[in-house]
């Protein structure tokens, strides 16, 4: 055998070996996140360097780059001037409704809240008498509080996780505070976003996503002052566009209930948003996915949103415990044909050497 073909069969060696092993790597873990920090730019902290920037990819992604980075820009600065003054009330509320027990899981949630901001009133909004997850918190039954329009809304919608989504806009309208889901913790004291602020969310990580944009705000935790004009406008658009919504998004299965919940109280409150920020001297702000909702709880810069997904009450235990292991036998499956295709490449390689060696021992016999 040559020297020239010696060197291609060892070239081929090694770029079927390296192809094999990025594809083994890249299909088993996700790329991780390069560390980012408060003063990284709006981008890192949305997720570029990460495997989840791929979902970045159309027109209206772009669009919402620009314009919550610009916002973002504009008010971050704020968060480092030291104000006694308070425009937002220190008012923790979480919601929990529907026949379920609170998750124990999110017990030491509600703690983080509640050892991060002492002092804070803590109020358990629900539909039922039932426990408080922690020793402090006040119990609010609905049947106690009035809604001022989003009330039929409520009653017609079948899904706890949606019925939320509007209980929670109405009392952050009436009273303001801070809402926060069950899921998640808390890492810093929220005494200076209260104070610096007079609106402020999240962002999640780019995803896949039925919305016009996978670049949106979400409504995990909000804070924000009373009568809120974001509030307002995404009350006033939700009872103007409810029936008309359900109407294009039916159905009963998980998945369109979902897509509809997504198209009502989420994908609205994001417009909302963006039509009715920072009006007169308000000061308002959306926070890139590292604050709220980064992809581990060790890169959070603030908060850290859990995805436990317990909004979907309809979705049984066994149905739940099906999908999950669907997605574990997916994944494996993933995983076994990224080893079969490297061990066919490796074939591949053995044959080829026999092919070669071969041919010389024919041409030796000649």
């Amino acid at each position: 055998m040559s020297k020239k073909r010696k060197l291609l069969i060892a070239l081929c060696v090694v770029v079927v070996s390296l192809s094999t092993a990025a594809l083994f790597i890249g299909g088993s873990k996700r790329k991780a996140a390069p560390a980012v920090t408060s003063s990284s730019d709006f981008e890192s902290l949305m997720g570029k360097g990460t495997s989840s920037w791929e979902y970045v990819q159309t027109k209206e992604d772009a669009e919402n780059l620009s314009y919550f980075k610009t916002l973002y820009d504009k008010n971050k600065p704020l968060l480092d001037q030291k104000s006694a003054e308070q425009k937002i009330p220190h008012v923790i509320h979480f919601i929990w409704l529907g026949p379920n027990p609170f998750p124990r899981e999110s017990v030491e949630n509600v703690r983080t809240w509640m050892g991060k901001n002492p002092g804070w009133t803590v109020k358990f909004w629900s539909d039922r008498e039932r426990p408080l997850p922690c020793p402090g918190m006040e119990l609010h039954l609905l049947r106690d509080f009035r809604f001022l329009a989003l009330q039929e809304c409520f009653n017609s919608s079948e899904n706890y996780g949606e019925k939320s989504d509007l209980l929670r806009y109405e009392i952050l309208f009436q009273e303001g505070g801070v809402y926060v889901d069950h899921d998640v913790k808390c890492f810093k004291s929220f005494d200076g976003m209260n104070a610096a602020y007079d609106f402020y969310c999240g962002m999640d990580m780019p995803y896949k996503s039925s919305l016009p944009s996978c670049i949106f705000p979400t409504n995990n935790l909000i804070g924000a002052a009373p009568g809120h004009p974001i509030l307002k406008t995404c009350i006033d658009s939700l009872k103007a566009q409810w029936d008309k919504i359900g109407r294009e998004y039916p159905g009963t299965a998980r998945d369109e209930v979902l897509n509809r919940v997504l198209h009502r109280t989420f994908l609205l409150f994001g417009e909302a948003i963006k039509k009715s920020n920072n009006q007169g001297d308000r000061q308002d702000i959306v926070f890139p996915a590292f604050y709220f909702d980064a992809p581990s709880e060790s890169q959070a810069l603030w908060a850290y949103h859990l995805y436990s997904g317990k909004w979907f009450e309809e979705e049984t235990k066994f149905e739940k415990m099906v999908r999950e292991r669907l997605m574990t036998i997916t994944k494996k499956a993933n995983k076994l044909f990224l080893v079969l295709g490297a061990l066919s490449g490796l074939n591949l390689i053995g044959f080829l050497l026999i092919f070669f060696q071969s041919r010389k021992r024919s041409k030796n016999a000649l």
